[in-house]
């Protein structure tokens, strides 16, 4: 399933990450802009699950740099909607949006 995302990450060495987000956001037509303490960027991604996808995401960030966080949103092909911190799915009320 195709998901669109949009992410903030902070980290104490964005310096360490910048190449994972060129890999993996640029090298698949998304973009990125540095933030104070970290960058933001939105990308479209094809994967089992958003909860997948954001694992894998932080794994990756997490090999380059432990004290790594990523707040994200997903959003299916199917306009599904689910928001991560981390790991941990976060679901305030109305965020979940199924069909």
């Amino acid at each position: 399933m195709k998901y669109q995302v949009v992410a903030r990450v902070r980290s104490e060495d964005p310096k360490a990450i910048r190449p994972v987000l060129e890999r993996r956001v640029v090298a698949s037509g998304g973009f990125f802009r540095p933030l104070s303490n970290g960058f933001e960027f939105k990308v479209s991604l094809e994967g089992n699950s958003a909860e997948d996808l954001n694992r894998q995401f932080l794994t990756d960030l997490r090999s380059r740099e432990e004290q790594t966080h990523v707040f994200s949103e997903w959003l299916s092909e199917r306009g599904n909607r689910e928001r991560f911190f981390d790991l941990d799915a976060r679901a305030p009320h109305g965020t979940r949006v199924h069909p």
